[in-house]
């Protein structure tokens, strides 16, 4: 993948064109990091191409296009596609992308992201009037009219609510997902919109037909799906936990390519626990993952430990996304699957991350009694009115006032739907910051992640799928078990709980507490305490008994996760990143 970068003006250039830059009169296109291929000129349509982008679908495209080149690339197909659909082409592409398309007879710049936001693209406009876009923030630093922190974006970050989809940084945009993004010399206000929604894809139900059509028919948009994606490398691997979603992609993968290994990287606690489930949720998923691989002859399952200490990544991801981690304990094992990945020369990870709102949804009524995390969220809020963000975040007073916090999501959640939660996760709350930080590894390291559960086909089938087919009397993720049950082990198909992702959080806490206590300290009369409650976390730490947590369980567990995983952990990770933008 390449680091992409462009720029929209009204001085006068002479056409200049090689494999890593595109200039005339408006509009410069530049190649700042990898692949040539990523941009592409058209001579007689006088249409220019760049792009950051894996395109799914090819195969199917390239016959709708009536293509004869199968070895044609993503770049070069995205501008077939706009020839015969124009702003339209972006309906018909099913991947991950964030291009750009100039066409010199019309002086017109055509932008887009894909519908999930799985590609970053930000942009900003410098003091001169002049437009820039890249597929990293840091590119655009030099641009930007100013470098001021968003404070809404950091409030957003620590209260766990992704309420927006700005930068973290005032005068730098990111177009949001499903949308493109249209300027003309005689307009240049950017000119945005929606192209993909979720509500309107749900609104379009599936006639009522037997749930068992729905299930033969999914499995095989399923392994359409699969096949499609394995088609698009030979150097992939599986990340497998042992649940549901990976299990599947796993096992379909092992299933069509019956005469190939199948690396499969599953993650385990770097220490044992005697406690073996917390809150339906399993410590060590080993036993699962080991059943997958048994099943098939060609998986290869690695069982990796990450070892590392926290934070350890954090300065590398500031640096070149501008972002800070999300999950910064989670950051662990990920780091560690690409670390691996790279020295097998693989490319591509697949996992199953959005399984839990697509094929493996748990239905209506089980959302309507959590409310879905983020609903659930809501509920465990309104217990402390007076700071409700308080169970789960130490933002400080001031920025929550500052930035009217509690304001923004009691409106956001006015109209909340509950007949269908995913509608509101797919169109505003699924995890965009995570592509900045997937651009980063895909740049550095050279390893992509692929999600088939995230699939546009998967997710727009799911959306229009009766709620009965996800949930009957008997059990809950109807659709994953039934349609592809058979592509798993018994044990991985009946089980009823989830695992922990970074199950051994506390030990990592525990033997870097006293740099973290250190940490705290310096910035306590600095202007990071201004942002998060410095003294509040050096009072937690204090009272931390590293015993007790190791043996909770339940409501207590829940407690101390919310506590120091949550609080602690995003709160040191958040000061890390803001503490090189803020001035003593």
């Amino acid at each position: 993948m390449s680091l992409i970068f462009g720029k929209f003006d009204l001085q006068i250039r002479s056409l200049q064109i090689d494999s890593l830059q595109y200039q005339n009169s408006y509009i410069h296109f530049q190649i700042l990091q990898k692949k040539s291929e990523a941009l592409y000129f058209d001579v007689d349509a006088n249409l220019a191409v760049i792009a950051d982008a894996r395109i799914i679908n090819r195969t199917q495209l390239i016959k709708m296009l009536h293509l004869k080149d199968n070895t044609i690339t993503d770049c070069q197909l995205l501008l077939h596609g706009y020839k015969k659909w124009q702003a339209h082409c972006v309906k018909h592409i099913v991947g991950n992308f964030a291009f750009a398309i100039w066409d010199a007879n019309e002086k017109n710049l055509f932008i887009a992201r894909d519908p999930l936001g799985q590609r970053s693209l930000f942009y900003t406009i410098g003091k001169d009037g002049t437009f820039y876009f890249s597929n990293l923030a840091r590119p655009l630093f030099d641009f930007a009219s100013t470098l001021k922190l968003n404070k809404f974006k950091i409030a957003d970050y620590l209260a766990v609510f992704p309420l927006n989809e700005d930068s973290y940084f005032s005068a730098i945009k990111t177009l949001p997902a499903a949308h493109h993004l249209i300027l003309t010399p005689e307009n240049t206000k950017p000119k945005i919109q929606r192209y993909w929604s979720a509500a309107e894809i749900a609104a379009d139900r599936f006639p009522l037909i037997h749930s068992e059509a729905l299930y033969a028919e999914f499995r095989e948009l399923f392994k359409t799906v699969i096949g499609d994606t394995l088609s698009l490398s030979d150097s992939m691997v599986c990340q497998l936990s042992g649940g549901l979603d990976s299990s599947a992609v796993t096992g379909m993968a092992a299933h069509l390519l019956p005469n190939k290994i199948i690396p499969a990287f599953g993650h385990i606690p770097s220490v044992k626990s005697s406690i073996k489930s917390r809150w339906n949720a399993t410590y060590d998923d080993t036993h699962f993952m080991r059943a997958v691989a048994e099943k098939y002859s060609n998986i290869e399952l690695h069982l990796i430990q990450s070892n590392n200490c926290l934070f350890s990544d954090s300065h590398e991801i500031h640096h070149y996304a501008g972002y800070p981690l999300s999950f910064p304990c989670n950051f662990l094992w990920i780091k560690r699957c690409v670390e691996l990945a790279r020295s097998m020369n693989k490319n591509i990870i697949l996992t199953g991350e959005a399984g839990n709102y697509t094929l493996s949804w748990e239905g209506i009524r089980s959302f309507k009694k959590t409310r879905n995390f983020k609903n659930n969220l809501l509920i465990r809020w309104l217990r402390n009115f007076k700071r409700p963000w308080s169970f789960i975040s130490a933002i400080s007073d001031s920025l929550a006032t500052e930035t009217q916090l509690l304001g923004r999501f009691k409106r956001l959640n006015q109209n909340n739907d509950l007949q269908d939660p995913r509608i509101k996760i797919f169109d505003f709350h699924f995890d965009r910051d995570w592509s900045a930080i997937t651009t980063v590894i895909r740049l550095l390291y050279g390893v992509e992640f692929i999600d088939p559960t995230a699939d546009l086909r998967i997710v727009n089938f799911c959306l229009r799928s009766p709620v009965g087919i996800f949930r009957d009397d008997q059990q809950t993720r109807s659709l994953v078990r039934k349609s592809l049950g058979t592509l798993m082990p018994h044990c991985v198909r009946e089980r009823t709980t989830r695992g922990l992702q970074c199950a051994d959080w506390y030990h990592k806490i525990d033997s870097q507490k006293e740099l973290i206590r250190d940490l705290l300290a310096s910035w306590r009369f600095t202007p990071v305490a201004d942002y998060i409650q410095v003294d509040y976390l050096l009072r937690k730490l204090k009272h931390w008994n590293y015993r007790i947590i190791a043996n909770s369980e339940g409501k207590k567990y829940l407690y101390y996760k919310d506590e120091y995983r949550f609080k602690l952990l995003r709160s040191i990770e958040m000061g890390l990143f803001i503490q090189q933008y803020l001035k003593n």
